[in-house]
């Protein structure tokens, strides 16, 4: 019989795992930009992530992030990959073997370098770049009760927008001259400056849709508080200083190449799922669909050795989608203790092993596991304990096979790092229970009391510098215009498509 315990753990996790209005929004957003995007040329934006695959999380000390692609109109031939041997997710990019328009920037003469999708550039992105440019710009605003502040902070395949609500600095750690500043700063209430570029009926419809993607806070704030621990990437010499906040959230920015042809690992998977009779999951329909499925390159360097310049990786995004819609709602139920797991007890090694590790670890295991034992009334920890056990193992042989191509997942992690999660993981096993009340007893100490965390002084740099005012926005929204102007061939074109996304 389900303990009271564990039904209330169930019934919190599910319930932080519900849609919210924001969730439908961001979709149609995407919908609304893409459908823009579309009269110019084959450019098109997307919510993936765990928001997508109905996984994500929305605690009182992490709200979670959305997670964008934003995908170029330039298409990546399968046969100019160049794939690292020994991590074969990590690939490079011949830029020789094919037509394109960055010809001047290969590196060697013959490699893409990655910093066209890391920079959004305009070769790749003639649309997009300058509608990212405008929703990423720092900023602070003041709502009814609060001050909110954003800022960008790079991340391995993108960049991440942070926003946080109830900003305040704390300490002592700034002088008094940056303390006074920042003071200022926050209580300037900017009158909206009123600019001749506003007056354009076309630039008003656009303008519209971009505050409506970027977001009203004192309209979307979440009632829930929440705090993110991940540390930032400061050096030891950096200057930080400390910032209290009521909650954070994040949106990561991840710009992609799709992938012109087949590729010849999907054709692998596809053959070794449907050849075996021992495998439950997923369906022959699923593999089909996977295999239809759009695939991606980013710019992430490689986790061994790696060639920051021109390492790219693969995105199965669409893939993983399909994957996650298969799932029943017993087994959607485990990959949520797994999250809990990961973002409680198994906090200090979230970094090492993400929630895409353990993600990965329970898709090999679903493939071996029949899907009754993840009853959650009787039998859902016993596959919560495969699950553990076949990371268990992975960790002693130090490899986790990407789960649609033969490259290792964990070649970075270290002995020590190793044995301290195996002996946490053992830990999991031992107590259950135990190990999951970690998770939701940090919620409940954080229900209270704002969130404390640091940040580089470079980004409170970029926090001075912000307005509030939608005159601070102009500059690039000029440019943006710009750009959009060159792209169409007359003004109707470009009016047209405007006109289109406003009546959608």
């Amino acid at each position: 019989m389900l303990s009271k315990q564990r039904e209330s753990f169930y019934k919190t996790l599910e319930d932080q795992n519900k849609d919210v209005p924001n969730d439908v929004r961001q979709r149609r957003y995407c919908k609304y930009i893409t459908n823009f995007a579309s009269h110019f040329g084959k450019e098109k934006c997307m919510v993936v992530g765990s928001t997508t695959e109905g996984t994500r999380l929305r605690s009182n000390i992490n709200e979670g992030d959305f997670d964008y692609l934003i995908i170029s109109g330039v298409s990546i031939p399968v046969d100019a990959l160049e794939h690292r041997e020994d991590l074969p997710c990590f690939v490079h990019i011949r830029g020789d073997k094919f037509q394109h328009s960055f010809s001047h920037n290969l590196v060697d003469g013959k490699y893409l370098p990655s910093r066209i999708l890391k920079e959004v550039d305009r070769d790749a992105f003639k649309i997009m770049r300058g509608l990212f440019h405008v929703l990423t710009i720092p900023r602070v605003t003041k709502g009814r009760q609060t001050v909110h502040a954003e800022f960008n902070r790079d991340a391995k395949p993108g960049m991440c927008t942070e926003h946080y609500a109830g900003f305040e600095v704390v300490g002592d750690d700034l002088t008094q001259s940056m303390r006074s500043r920042l003071t200022d700063l926050l209580k300037m209430l900017g009158e909206t400056t009123q600019n001749d570029i506003f007056s354009s009926t076309i630039v008003q419809i656009f303008v519209g849709l971009i505050a409506s993607s970027v977001g009203d806070p004192e309209c979307s704030q979440p009632k829930r508080r929440k705090q993110d621990t991940e540390s930032t990437d400061d050096t030891p010499n950096e200057k930080v200083c400390r910032v209290k906040f009521n909650y954070k959230s994040s949106k990561d920015f991840i710009a992609a190449f799709p992938i012109d042809g087949k590729l010849k690992c999907l054709d692998e998977w596809k053959r070794r799922i449907l050849n075996s009779d021992k495998i439950f999951w997923p369906s022959s329909e699923a593999v089909d669909k996977i295999c239809q499925s759009e695939v991606y390159v980013v710019a992430k360097p490689a986790i061994v050795d790696p060639c920051t310049g021109i390492d790219f990786c693969f995105g199965f995004n669409q893939a993983e989608m399909i994957l996650a819609s298969c799932l029943s709602s017993d087994q959607r139920l485990c990959v949520l203790l797994l999250k809990a797991l990961q973002k409680g007890y198994l906090k200090k090694f979230s970094s090492i092993l993400t929630t895409f590790h353990w993600k990965t670890a329970f898709y090999h295991k679903c493939e071996q596991i029949d899907s009754g034992l993840f009853d959650r009334h009787s039998t859902i920890l016993n596959a919560l304990e495969k699950v553990l056990s076949y990371m268990i193992d992975c960790l002693q042989r130090k490899y986790l096979k990407h789960y649609f191509i033969e490259s290792n997942l964990i070649a970075h992690i270290t002995e020590t790092e190793v044995n301290e999660i195996q002996g946490k993981i053992k830990e999991i096993i031992a107590d259950p229970d135990a190990a999951l009340k970690v998770y939701f007893d940090m919620n409940k100490e954080c229900e209270s009391s704002k969130q404390e965390e640091e940040i580089s002084m470079k980004e409170m740099e970029e926090l001075k510098k912000c307005k509030f005012d939608t005159a601070n926005r102009i500059p690039k929204v000029v440019s943006m215009m710009s750009d959009l102007q060159k792209e169409a061939s007359d003004g109707s074109k470009l009016t047209q498509a405007i006109v289109d996304t406003y009546i959608w």
